[in-house]
């Protein structure tokens, strides 16, 4: 049965590995619009057989793509680990909780590991908690060396911890973790006081996870690399930046804070928690009441005085709530107390470089600054941001942002190595703009006017390298506990959870008609061949044939003109297709120069072997030649999104490019029906419907106001009326077919083997 209806299907007949060093390669063959067809499986740039089966993440490479640091390091480790949150407490609300504890529940950080799993550093138990980059990496040395022979020698996975056990100090000697505060050599070349550091990497938003409830008592978790995470990066921060600010006025909380900071860190002898704490208080309340635009008159009075007056406890507790917008003018103030902390903390002289770690405060002081109260912003939660727009107005529109009004849902990553342009819009093929780009969004700085940055060229090619690692999830792989019939000591077999063969024949009939002419292309570009070009679609009706309806933001907010001031005081507009992509390739030839990265491995860590050389390309505009010698740069005007292959897509809820229609069935269902109002956050998996659980609100109830990080409002409408991003219409496909249908169809894209490149390496054994 199982053979023939892999023949049935045509994608896939043979998916094994050949040698790399045979010429014979065995031809991938696949069917596409019911024609029978062959492609050469060879590299004809390397002479070796070019399909693969990615073998996954385990051991140290997935020790490292959990946590190795981009260069995104944002918050004091010495903070972070004293912190209390200003919005989580104890279940008797008498006392407020270290921020650091539950994020999993709180913003939905996947644990690294178990809760018990320990490593001795230094002879002292470090637990193994969330996925976040190795703590010590600061903006002044994220290009700094670790010893890898003191980390992971085991290959075992359970075996890494949030620290290196050693870094090289600016004599390229290596030093214990312990020491707090190291001299180093930054970016510039001079040498600095560093300081232990923590921030997120790619793991964090693109490691899925999943929990099912059987029909015992057990609700097995499941782990799957490269899928979309349900977690809050947005509410992470804001939730981080609102209690570091309301400590400055919550009674003596600055004062245990640092209390608690010297009595963890003994060498930090000379903090002096209740002097210090008044210091910095009284700076805090002069100097913000001087800049806030909120506070007018008493602003001025404020200034005088050291007191902080009642319109600024309003303003500060807003900020506890994530709301930072009157603080949008406070920045210089926030920044300064901010660096008058540090210094307090880490016993700073004023004659000490801490150049970076002062810019460091800055971007902090940029996140508790909030929004530019001037543009309008569509909530960005769980599982849903807009990273191009905040990293265009963070690094490239500065003075002059637009409106954030375009979220993506976080995309899945299997598949990278072979897909030819990347982003929801097929926008650049390059991997380095990406990845710099993402590293920007995640809080990595430009540190100097000649593009020195915190930003790790090295570490990010070696993240890229291990996502093309990544393997496209197998349903009866994942979930082959729930299915062992056999294994009375595992979880019970269910129906929803079992395929039917029967329906997987019917469902192939139907995706055949009513999916595969869209998702499924097989133009391959690029100088070897091998890059698969997917189909591209306009964002609007097209001769009657194509209407897609959902929101034009993502590809449109993209393309409004970056100005920027001149040194003569004048501003002047630059297309953000030139702006973005000359920023982009002045950083990576700075970090090229400065740490001598010979052309071979520019080339490689470009991969131009397979990409050619890099472009950016604005496909609402449209580009009628080829970009930088690449033929598949051409791009006719009024593009918006392209079609990605459909294998694994059962793992990515919330579907569409914005994340706005939660299962697959409504996906199938006329979008003028689908729910205008969901919750999101629950993992757990509905395997009927394929999505998630308790994301229905009855009666279709709109979101409350306190609900904007829990709650999806299709409706969302902005200053002007005019929707910002979260619309559901459009994809009107498979919507006439009856409920047994769609099952079917459901039932398919279950199974669905991946393109010929990535295939399943033993598909025939699967069912």
């Amino acid at each position: 049965m199982i053979k023939t209806l892999i023949l049935l299907t045509g994608i896939v007949v043979s998916v094994q590995v050949l040698a790399a060093d045979t010429k014979n390669c065995e031809p991938q063959k696949y069917k596409f619009g019911g024609q029978a067809l062959a492609r050469p499986a060879l590299d004809k740039r390397t002479g070796e057989c070019f399909h693969q089966t990615p073998p996954g993440l385990q051991g140290n490479d997935l020790a490292d793509f959990n946590h190795l640091s981009e260069g995104a390091d944002v918050y004091p480790y010495e903070w972070f680990m004293s912190l209390k949150s200003a919005t989580f407490k104890d279940d008797d609300d008498k006392m407020t909780k270290a921020f650091r504890v539950e994020m999993d529940k709180r913003f939905g950080f996947m644990e690294a590991h178990t809760r018990d799993s320990v490593k001795k550093v230094n002879g002292k138990d470090r637990k193994i908690r969330y996925l976040m980059p190795y703590v010590g990496l600061t903006a002044a040395w994220s290009t700094q060396r670790t010893d890898d022979g003191l980390i992971n020698q085991t290959n075992n996975v359970g075996n890494s911890a949030d620290a290196y056990a050693a870094y090289e100090n600016a004599d390229g000697k290596f030093i214990r973790e312990d020491q707090i505060i190291k001299d180093v050599v930054g970016t510039d070349g001079v040498k600095a006081k560093s300081i232990r550091m923590i921030g997120t990497n790619c793991a964090l938003c693109h490691s899925g996870q999943m929990s099912y409830d059987t029909n015992r008592h057990f609700t097995p978790e499941f782990r799957i690399q490269g899928a979309p995470a349900m977690v809050n990066i947005r509410g992470f921060f804001k939730d981080l930046i609102g209690s570091t600010v309301f400590m400055f006025i919550r009674g003596n909380g600055l004062e245990n804070f640092l209390a608690d900071i010297k009595k963890r860190n003994p060498t930090l002898s000379h903090i002096n928690p209740a002097v210090d704490a008044a210091e910095i208080k009284d700076h805090f309340c002069r100097e913000v009441a001087k800049q806030s635009q909120s506070l007018g008159k008493a602003g001025q009075v404020l200034g005088k005085s050291k007191l902080c007056m009642p319109s600024m406890l309003i303003t500060l507790l807003n900020v506890k709530n994530g709301k930072t917008a009157r603080m949008f003018g406070a920045q210089d103030a926030i920044q300064s107390t901010y660096t008058l902390l540090l210094k307090k903390t880490y016993g700073f002289k004023d004659s000490d470089n801490i150049g970076h770690l002062t810019q460091r405060m800055k971007f902090l002081a940029f996140l508790s600054g909030g929004t530019n109260p001037a543009i309008m912003e569509t909530a960005s939660a769980f599982n849903r941001t807009d990273a191009f727009g905040r990293i265009s107005n963070l690094v490239l529109r500065t003075e002059f942002p637009v409106d954030l009004t375009a979220p993506v849902s976080l995309p899945w990553i299997w598949g990278l190595k072979y897909m030819g342009n990347l982003h929801y819009n097929g926008n650049s093929n390059s991997v380095i703009l990406r990845n710099v780009g993402q590293a920007l969004g995640l809080g990595a700085m430009v540190t100097s006017d000649a593009l020195d940055t915190t930003i790790n060229v090295t570490n990010l090619d070696r993240l890229e390298n291990l996502a093309h690692k990544i393997k496209v999830p197998e349903w009866n792989d994942v979930f082959k506990e729930v299915l062992d019939k056999n294994d009375q000591q595992k979880y019970l077999s269910e129906f929803e959870i079992d395929m039917s063969h029967d329906r997987l024949q019917r469902g192939f009939a139907i995706y055949k008609k009513e999916c595969q002419t869209c998702h499924e292309s097989n133009t391959l570009v690029g100088p070897s061949g091998v890059l698969r070009e997917y189909n591209m679609y306009p964002l609007s009706s097209k001769d009657g044939q194509y209407s897609p309806n959902t929101d034009i933001r993502a590809a449109l907010n993209a393309i409004v003109p970056v100005k920027v001031r001149t040194k003569q005081n004048d501003v002047v507009e630059i297309p953000f297709e030139k702006k973005i992509f000359d920023d982009v390739a002045g950083i990576k030839a700075r970090y090229y120069q400065k740490y001598n990265i010979p052309e071979e491995q520019q080339a490689k860590m470009e991969f131009r072997d397979i990409r050619g050389f890099e472009f950016f390309r604005d496909t609402y505009l449209g580009s009628a030649e080829n970009k930088k010698g690449n033929e598949y740069g051409k791009m006719q005007k009024g593009n918006g999104y392209k079609a990605k292959h459909l294998s694994g897509v059962w793992a990515t809820a919330p579907f569409l490019h914005n994340g706005s229609v939660p299962n697959l069935m409504l996906l199938l269902t006329r979008d003028t029906e689908r729910p205008k109002y969901f919750n999101v956050r629950s993992n757990k998996f509905d395997p009927v419907n394929i999505g998630f659980q308790d994301w229905e609100r009855p009666g279709d109830r709109p979101c409350g106001e306190d609900e904007e990080m829990l709650c999806f409002n299709t409706l969302e409408t902005g200053k002007n009326g005019q929707p910002i991003g979260n619309s559901n219409m459009g994809h009107n496909w498979g919507v006439n077919l009856s409920h047994e249908e769609k099952l079917d169809l459901v039932n398919f894209l279950k199974y669905l083997p991946p393109e010929p490149e990535y295939s399943w390496e033993n598909q025939n054994n699967n069912y």
